[in-house]
């Protein structure tokens, strides 16, 4: 191995000289976006465009030990990634486009070295495009299309002797102006290989590798059954029955080690307080300063305010001022309609429903977080709730089975058995988007909704205490007038064949039964 080695791409000779390079790279300042274990990778600008810079250091002689060990190569310098971008090209699979590769020293453990890549721009990777493709209305074509290319790409690589090591939907990126216009294959390209391995053939082992993290990192995405036989048939490029029945153990060993994985990394989730509020100017800031003590950085606070006459923009103005919210005003629709478009223009993970006159309890909140997250992409987690009225507080406790769906539902809403109200629970956001509020059910429009989702999703319940649920003199829960409507209303609201399996529809006449059995006895 020489002492110094240097390579510019001959289009850039121009921006680029030998005799200055490497003492550029190694001093050179940009706007930094990712830092590892004796890396450094950085964007700059010169002569008009934009690069990237990734800078090696030295990794230690107890990091390239600890790789042998483990029977793999270390990685000790830029070079590895050129020489798997330049492979890249040659076999027509689109990645970055390295500009200038250097290298300083011998020592493997000291040894400084650096790549430059053009930047790519306007482009989004697969990882925060799954994370919203289901609200496109050509969201199944697209899922599609996605799944092909990603197939074919990770067929190409292992076929060319190249596997990827770190093959996340993360590192693969596609142009915005094909999501706009979504005809022909999906442009994709490969990013991130520094830890990338050539060899003639790709081993078994790491294919597996690679496969896996596509599976791991899709888990989210909403697949399919279906979807995921689509990539197995594109992926080999063969009938689908032949390869299920001659490469079961394979297929058998992505799928365990994708779990495995995800098993082990919880993805953190994000959060949108959505808290409507009509005339409730005394109490809504309390109940937004409850949320903000339990909200993480890239959480939100929506405040729909449903048009309100008195002071409650005033009192919200330094949150508004600040950023600590987004007040979103209309004209009066309802609460179930105030908390739709709250659910719209959300961007969180989760969406948390908070009445303007409740206040959250931080810890059972942190603690709902936590059990959702543990609990892989659940549809809901709710908890319990303390009530307040006139100072007196009592703690809610009903018993929650988790039987199974339609148990779940009857136990809800035929038995009562156990309650979700808002401030309670945690609802993933395409949930709450696939069963909305019910905006012609003025009061206990929340029955409806939690109704349907625990009668189609997968939910947990927690027995933390997670709002305080204050009772005064104004309160909505204290409006009986309308109970005879919601009587009247709810059964045929609730029990609605497009939002519940057949099997639950037969349960509408007791449903029924009970509720005026309750008017009866109010």
């Amino acid at each position: 191995m020489t002492e110094e080695m240097v390579w510019i791409d001959p289009d850039y000779r121009a921006f680029f000289r030998p005799t200055d390079v490497v003492a550029q790279a190694a001093t050179l300042d940009g706007e930094v976006y990712k830092t590892g274990h004796g890396r450094v990778t950085m964007r700059f600008e010169h002569g008009g465009r934009g690069f990237f810079l990734k800078r090696h250091t030295g990794i230690g002689w107890r990091e390239i030990f600890k790789e042998l060990s483990q029977g793999r190569l270390p990685v000790v310098g830029a070079e590895n990634e050129w020489r798997a971008l330049r492979l890249l090209r040659s076999l027509n699979i689109p990645s970055l486009r390295p500009v200038v590769c250097g290298r300083q020293g011998r020592n493997p453990a000291r040894m400084r070295s650096f790549l430059i890549t053009a930047e790519l721009t306007d482009t989004v990777s697969l990882e925060e495009l799954v994370s919203t493709w289901r609200e496109r209305p050509d969201f199944v074509a697209v899922k599609r299309k996605m799944i092909q290319q990603t197939a074919a790409i990770a067929a190409a690589l292992h076929t060319g002797g190249v596997n990827h090591r770190d093959l996340y939907l993360c590192h693969l990126r596609v142009k915005r102006a094909w999501l706009d216009n979504p005809a022909g294959p999906p442009p994709l390209t490969v990013v991130d290989l520094h830890r990338a391995q050539i060899r003639g053939h790709t081993p078994r082992r790491w294919r597996v590798k690679d496969v896996a993290g596509l599976f791991f990192s899709s888990m989210d995405a909403g697949l399919t059954r279906r979807d995921y036989l689509r990539f197995v048939k594109a992926y080999r490029r063969q009938p689908l029955r032949d390869v299920v029945r001659a490469e079961a153990d394979f297929w058998r060993d992505v799928r365990r080690r994708g779990e495995r994985l995800y098993a082990a990394h919880p993805k953190p989730v994000s959060v949108s307080c959505v808290i409507p509020t009509y005339n409730y100017g005394r109490y809504i800031t309390k109940a937004v300063d409850s949320i903000s003590r339990a909200l993480r950085p890239g959480d939100e606070i929506i405040v729909v305010d449903d048009g309100s006459t008195d002071d409650t923009k005033q009192k919200l103005s330094d949150h508004i001022r600040e950023g600590k919210i987004r007040y979103r005003y209309q004209k009066n629709a309802g609460k179930a309609a105030a908390r739709n478009v709250g659910a719209r223009i959300a961007r969180g993970d989760y969406l948390y429903f908070l009445d303007a006159d409740d206040q959250t309890i931080k810890a059972g909140f942190e603690k709902l977080r936590l059990a959702v997250e543990r609990a892989k992409s659940i549809a809901m987690a709710f908890g319990q709730r303390v009530r307040i009225d006139r100072g007196r507080r009592r703690l809610q406790k009903k018993s929650f089975a988790g039987a199974g769906r339609e148990a779940n539902f009857v136990d809800y809403l035929i038995r009562r058995r156990f309650s979700i109200g808002q401030g309670m629970a945690l609802v993933r956001r395409d949930v709450a988007l696939r069963y909305p509020y019910l905006e012609s059910v003025q009061n206990n429009e929340d029955i409806p909704f939690y109704a349907w989702i625990l009668a189609n999703e997968n939910v947990l319940a927690i027995r933390e205490p997670i709002a305080e649920i204050f009772k005064h003199d104004d309160s909505a829960r204290n409006q009986t007038q309308d109970y005879t409507d919601v009587v009247e209303r709810l059964p045929d609201s609730v029990f609605d064949a497009g939002r519940l399996p057949p099997a639950l529809l037969k349960g509408k006449r007791r449903c029924d039964c009970n509720l005026h059995l309750e008017l009866f006895r109010a």
